[in-house]
């Protein structure tokens, strides 16, 4: 596996950015594309600030893999092993989402006038 250059995104960043993402929207009203709860969604900030630090392997860590399983956010047309074993794939996935997220933001009805564009400035470091 080729190691990313230092300007691609990590899956670290890419899990703790959703990860606050999905948290802050979440408070106050109901965000149809997650069904996380509060709970889960800080646990999996936790995980991905861990991550990031290099204190945990990638994903490896009790129930998260199965939850993002659960939620569609990983492919399950095989072993999940071996879905894993590249990390550019999971990567791949994270960036995906964080894209069908932003248009969302941008385009949908809850985005607010500025809400959507503070939204996608806090993406744009990131996309």
């Amino acid at each position: 596996m080729v190691a990313p250059s230092p300007a691609a995104p990590r899956i670290e960043d890419g899990l703790l950015l959703w990860a606050r993402v999905q948290r802050r929207t979440r408070r106050g009203r109901e965000v149809q594309w997650t069904r996380w709860t509060e709970k889960e969604l800080l646990r999996l900030e936790a995980v991905a600030r861990s991550q990031a630090r290099r204190l945990v392997p990638v994903m490896d860590s009790t129930g998260v893999r199965e939850r993002l399983v659960r939620e569609g956010l990983l492919p399950t047309d095989g072993p999940l092993d071996s879905l894993l074993a590249e990390a550019r794939d999971l990567e791949s996935v994270v960036v995906g989402r964080l894209l069908h997220a932003r248009a969302a933001w941008v385009f949908g009805e809850d985005s607010a006038a500025g809400e959507g564009l503070r939204r996608e400035e806090e993406l744009e470091g990131f996309l």
